[in-house]
């Protein structure tokens, strides 16, 4: 389990992972049971009536057995707005996300500390055979 001033880079060295980082427009939830799907499912339809459109992009079976990363997309109407590193905790702890993932990754972003506050680790990907 990650703690405040571990380094994500190193690891996912240690662990033969790599770092995923979001795109400006993703939200990453850490779901570890099927309630969590149950409270995720829940987050997204409370967003959809608030406005807020959010679709899964996909999901990926985390390295424990029935736990899931799965990966979101925030969609904008007409109006521009910005998925600040508060406003992406914010939303991922609405919608679910691991408690003690989302309570850290706020920490990080009260004490300053110089590292990305939402990643996940996923395996390496494989090089594509050529023919």
């Amino acid at each position: 389990m990650s703690e405040l001033n571990d380094n994500p880079y190193t690891i996912a060295e240690q662990i033969g992972k790599v770092v995923v980082l979001p795109e400006p427009d993703e939200l990453f939830i850490d779901v570890d049971d099927q309630e969590g799907f149950v409270q995720l499912r829940r987050g997204l339809e409370a967003a959809a009536a608030a406005g807020i459109r959010i679709k899964e992009k996909k999901r990926i079976a985390s390295k424990t057995p029935g736990h899931w990363h799965v990966y979101l997309t925030v969609q904008a109407d007409a109006r521009s707005f910005t998925i600040t590193k508060l406003l992406r905790v914010a939303l991922q702890a609405c919608l679910g996300s691991d408690r003690k993932r989302e309570l850290l990754s706020l920490a990080r972003i009260m004490h300053h500390i110089e590292r990305p506050p939402t990643v996940f680790f996923e395996d390496p990907e494989k090089p594509k055979e050529t023919v």
